[in-house]
């Protein structure tokens, strides 16, 4: 079985400002999405946007992280391995594309 390969990602979170600080100020979603080295890069009211690592692409994770947070709109780009992304997840709902280079 091939291993994982590392990834960067940066996570946008836009929303009602209350929303946005409650999940930020949380580490539900750095569990869920099996996050490690976390930076906050923007902290505006009702927007946030961090650089994290993680060990593959989380996409399901963040799918199942947006229908619990159905308020907020989650955007992330990803570098994994010899590919890139971006997905938006809303409502439990994702949707993005991936290329490979």
């Amino acid at each position: 079985m091939k291993a994982k390969p590392f990834c960067r990602n940066w996570l946008t979170i836009i929303g009602p400002a209350c929303t946005v600080a409650r999940f930020a100020g949380s580490d539900n979603w750095e569990k869920a999405l099996r996050v490690r080295h976390v930076e906050w890069l923007e902290l505006s009211p009702g927007h946030h946007v961090c650089e994290f690592a993680t060990v593959g692409r989380p996409l399901e994770a963040l799918e199942k992280l947006s229908r619990t947070w159905s308020t907020l709109i989650l955007i992330m780009d990803y570098e994994c391995g010899r590919s890139m992304g971006l997905v938006k997840a809303a409502k439990g709902e994702i949707e993005g594309c991936e290329v490979s280079y």
